[in-house]
């Protein structure tokens, strides 16, 4: 396994530039099939993080004033949600136990109910309106933006939605979409890293997974064309809703 992540974050951080999922979105799927939610999240924030604080460095055409006000809320909403995802995982609440009539099955956990509806809802967003807009304040995309951020992870389309009909400027909506996923990704860390115990944590595992999404992201933007190929979109989608299902059914015990 030691080897497997790393690979998986690659290849998710790869496959983002033909699926048109973010890397978050598809990271924190393969990894929940190794690690329970919580720890799945939070994994994918760090790896998340080191890949926004990268974007940032390369981007410095940031609009300051969206990050103000969309980026400040996303942080409070973050925070929230992170909070939210701890105490749920914390009470190890079981909603149904399918394992009482199929043995292979397990007990399916708060964690696990919620995570799997919000992945089959975002999978489906994000395959199906990528390129949506929402007219609302800033100020409020950036509390739903931040908070389901901090809650399962998902943010980027959210995001998108919200900032895409702001920005016509491409290098300048890259930026700040980093820059917000930047103080979101802060903000939930920061819960997390007080809530979890992160003293079992692989540091060698981590810093290799980060490496590897971070080598996925420059090989896709210097090697790649960016364009999003229709049946690996599909076949994304569909894989995505399986392991969304297959969490509420209990087939992936978390």
């Amino acid at each position: 396994m030691d080897w497997l992540i790393p690979l998986v974050a690659f290849l998710a951080s790869l496959l983002t530039f033909f699926s048109g999922f973010g890397l978050g979105t598809l990271l924190m799927a393969a990894l929940l099939f190794y690690f329970p939610p919580e720890w799945a999240i939070a994994f994918t924030a760090i790896v998340h993080f080191a890949n926004s604080s990268f974007k940032v460095l390369l981007n410095r055409s940031i609009d300051w004033k969206v990050v103000g006000v969309f980026g400040v809320s996303a942080f409070i909403a973050a925070l929230f949600g992170s909070w939210l995802l701890n105490a749920m995982s914390s009470k190890h609440a079981v909603v149904y136990d399918p394992s009482a009539v199929f043995d292979f099955l397990a007990p399916v956990k708060l964690t696990s109910f919620v995570i799997g509806i919000l992945l089959l809802l975002f999978a489906y967003m994000e395959w199906k309106y990528k390129h949506a807009t929402l007219k609302v304040p800033l100020w409020l995309g950036g509390l739903f933006s931040g908070f389901f951020g901090g809650l399962s992870g998902h943010q980027g389309a959210l995001r998108s939605a919200f900032l895409a009909n702001r920005m016509e400027e491409v290098s300048r909506w890259v930026a700040t979409s980093a820059m917000i996923a930047w103080f979101t990704d802060v903000g939930r860390l920061t819960v997390y890293a007080i809530e979890l115990d992160y003293s079992s944590l692989d540091l060698v595992l981590l810093s290799t997974t980060c490496l590897a999404a971070l080598t996925g992201v420059l090989l896709g933007t210097y090697l790649l064309k960016k364009v999003t190929l229709k049946w690996v979109q599909t076949y994304v989608a569909i894989g995505l809703f399986l392991l969304g299902f297959s969490m509420l059914i209990g087939l992936i015990n978390g």
